[in-house]
């Protein structure tokens, strides 16, 4: 197998250079338009540092990793194709200032359909918004020559100064692509890549628009949690207070709702799933769990039945659905639940102690609503998404 990397930036050097040395059987391409960048990348001073880069990349770089300005050799050779530019704001036109200045993905997409004479995969590294995969698979069709294009979103979940680390044990690898036979082929032959140093339990597939969203969804999240940090740190500022002490603090209440999980002698995923099963407003299937909980089908169905084998859910018919079986709590289940719950409201209650309990209260049942709408949404998504792939 062949993979070539269009992009030797931050994200394509060292996500490339990773693939190589976990698998020396596939020979990776990374071009680049700009001369001065690749011959940094085959000089002794590369243009990036990362802890353990050097290593890895001085270990692979001329027998399976190359770097090259030669486009259209590394493109019309590849397998898998991964587009990595960069995606700055727009300065010009509609969005000026806010949106993202897609010119040098659709550029790529341009450039692999006018050269590709095989089939080929191509795949979204870089970070863009949804339905990008709708433009890049336009600009596909339209100027396409030879061979099958099949397109693929697999977003990166790097942070400066662990990229290394993030890609040599990541928590999950997300991949995107079309509910279609050749789409899950695409999708397969992506992931096995990733299965030479990955756990198949933490490469997560889903469909393309999923794909891009989670990306998104990710950075506005972290976006949240630094915006959240600043303000405690301003307060403290204020206050007095010391927030190293404030992080340790949540920790060791982290611990004590944690202690509710393990009294059970319960994982992490079998709390969470026996949770949504008995919280959800009708019967679940796996597939619809794992969906609304982000996690692979084949953990839900480990963790399901786990609790089924500890008389805490049962398996139901499914007349909708004959191949999915539908998830209910057995009285025992539900009472364990209803248990968890009501001491997590009485350590929540000490904690905020000096906060009217009926204010927490119905902060807690607001909370568990909106879950349970989300939940919903969710459920009928993946019906959706199930009916199409039953289609």
């Amino acid at each position: 197998m062949k993979i070539c990397c269009v992009g030797a930036g931050y994200v394509g050097g060292p996500t490339m250079a990773m693939i190589a040395h976990k698998c020396p059987d596939i020979e990776v391409t990374i071009v680049d338009y700009n001369a001065e960048r690749i011959d940094a990348w085959n000089s002794d001073t590369l243009p990036i540092f990362e802890p353990g880069l050097d290593e890895i990349v001085k270990g692979s770089r001329g027998r399976n990793l190359f770097f090259t300005t030669d486009r259209d050799k590394g493109v019309r050779e590849a397998d898998i194709i991964f587009i990595a530019v960069s995606t700055p704001t727009k300065d010009y036109g509609i969005g000026v200032g806010r949106a993202a200045d897609l010119k040098y993905v659709e550029s790529c997409a341009r450039h692999i359909a006018e050269v590709a004479d095989s089939d080929k995969i191509i795949v979204e590294k870089s970070t863009v918004p949804v339905r990008t995969a709708d433009a890049v698979r336009t600009i596909l069709e339209a100027t396409k020559g030879k061979g099958s294009l099949q397109v693929l979103s697999n977003p990166e979940f790097l942070a400066e100064g662990s990229a290394i680390q993030d890609l040599e044990a990541p928590d999950r690898v997300l991949i995107g692509g079309e509910r279609t036979a050749e789409g899950a082929a695409a999708i397969e032959k992506l992931a096995s890549v990733y299965a030479q140093w990955v756990p198949r339990e933490n490469i997560i597939t889903t469909n393309l628009w999923s794909s891009e969203l989670s990306k998104l969804a990710a950075n506005a999240f972290l976006a949240q949690r630094i915006s959240s940090i600043n303000a405690i740190s301003a307060l403290c500022e204020e206050t007095g207070a010391d927030v190293d002490e404030i992080a340790r603090a949540r920790g060791r209440t982290d611990l004590a709702f944690r202690s509710i999980r393990e009294a059970h002698d319960l994982t992490e995923v079998e709390n969470v799933v026996l949770t949504a099963v008995t919280h959800a407003p009708r019967p679940s299937t796996v597939p619809q769990i794992g969906r609304s909980l982000g996690h692979p089908r084949q953990v839900i169905q480990r963790a399901a039945d786990a609790l089924a084998a500890r008389g805490l859910i049962e398996w139901q018919d499914n007349p909708d659905h004959k191949r999915a079986r539908l998830l209910i709590p057995t009285p025992q289940g539900t009472a364990l639940r209803e248990g968890d719950d009501a001491e997590g409201l009485r350590l929540a209650t000490l904690l905020t102690e000096g906060i009217d309990p009926a204010l927490i209260a119905r902060a807690v049942a607001d909370l568990r609503t909106i879950r349970m709408g989300l939940n919903e949404n969710l459920r009928v998504m993946a019906e959706r998404d199930e009916a199409g792939d039953d289609a």
